[in-house]
């Protein structure tokens, strides 16, 4: 339980903190479509750098989807390498969205995700379809997204937009994140932060 969040910006990590994730799910969806080694072609894949370029929107989608094809050699049309792709992305909770709003009633609520447009397409229609006809970016105060913004965490970019972009300073956010590396940069920065474990759900957090 988070006690000390009143009067202060609290900033949310999308995946793993309000968005189940499954990093073996693309796995088994592209072995379904030809591909039986993806830990091969993913370390090509990292090797130049494509996701992150996706993530923070250098590349066009399409771009990436010729890439893959080019890299895994295997003529995929684009609908299934989104829907391959996509596979990491489970389903929203509805106790986190109740959260949220009630959060929000009284708190100054924002997002920050490392992300990329063919996932961004593929949860925001989930919450307009099952939750809320404006969007993912509708429960929020304002949502910062990757490849909006150019910029991915771990990096204190990303950390100084946001802070430039709210004009608050580090002391007077919270920040709430799944993974070691992103709560590291903004413990440096001055944020206050909480590492959501594995074993969390982020709905069960505050007292609302």
């Amino acid at each position: 339980m988070i006690t000390n969040y009143h009067n202060k910006h609290i900033i949310f990590d999308l995946g793993n903190v309000l968005l189940p994730i499954d990093f073996s799910a693309p796995v088994k969806a592209f072995a379904e479509i030809g591909l039986k080694d993806f830990d091969a072609l993913y370390g090509k894949i990292q090797q130049s750098d494509l996701f992150n370029l996706l993530e923070t929107g250098k590349i066009t989608e399409q771009f990436f989807r010729d890439e893959m094809r080019r890299i895994s050699g295997i003529a995929w049309t684009d609908q299934q390498i989104d829907d391959a792709w996509s596979a990491i992305i489970l389903d929203f909770r509805k106790a986190t969205f109740d959260m949220l709003e009630k959060l929000a009633v009284n708190e100054s609520v924002y997002l920050l995700s490392n992300t990329n447009s063919i996932h961004f397409k593929r949860y925001n229609q989930q919450v307009m379809d099952k939750f809320r006809e404006g969007g993912l970016s509708s429960y929020f105060k304002k949502a910062y997204y990757s490849h909006d913004i150019g910029l991915r965490k771990p990096g204190e970019e990303i950390f100084q937009y946001v802070l430039n972009d709210l004009s608050v300073k580090a002391d007077e956010c919270l920040f709430i994140d799944d993974h070691p590396d992103n709560i590291a940069t903004a413990d440096r920065m001055g944020f206050h932060t909480y590492l959501l474990s594995i074993d969390e759900r982020v709905e069960e957090l505050f007292n609302v």
